[in-house]
């Protein structure tokens, strides 16, 4: 492993992103922050340079703040979205992506989004 990354350190992509965080064998793997060009951030756990554990993804444009389970670089599990302008709590649990039977946090009205808003599969933010 004597040319790889590992340990804490910084990367910085030639696209603008920077990953400040773990490596374990030239991947992002442990506890990272990775800060897009576009402004986004994601914060938490990382596996094989794949989002993955509990994390907390802030996208700048939508100005939404999604906390919850990651696996394998996608939204995967229980987990929450909220609303800046609103204080709306979206929480649901999220399979490859994609937010399945989600709810407001008054459990009260049950959201479906179609299959082209940005809500059905917001993970478009590739590593």
């Amino acid at each position: 492993v004597a040319d790889k990354k590992h340990g804490k350190g910084e990367l910085h992509y030639v696209n603008g992103n920077v990953y400040r965080g773990e490596w374990e064998a030239d991947m992002a793997s442990g506890q990272g922050t990775l800060n897009y060009s576009n402004g986004d951030v994601y914060e938490g756990s990382w596996k094989n340079n794949l989002r993955d554990g509990e994390g907390k993804f802030t996208c700048a444009k939508d100005q939404y703040v999604y906390v919850g389970k990651w696996a394998r670089g996608c939204k995967n599990g229980i987990g929450s979205i909220t609303m800046p302008n609103t204080n709306d709590v979206f929480k649901g649990e999220f399979l490859d992506g994609r937010l399945i039977g989600p709810k407001l946090s008054d459990e009260s009205l049950v959201w479906a989004f179609g299959e082209d808003s940005d809500w059905a599969n917001p993970d478009s933010n590739a590593f």
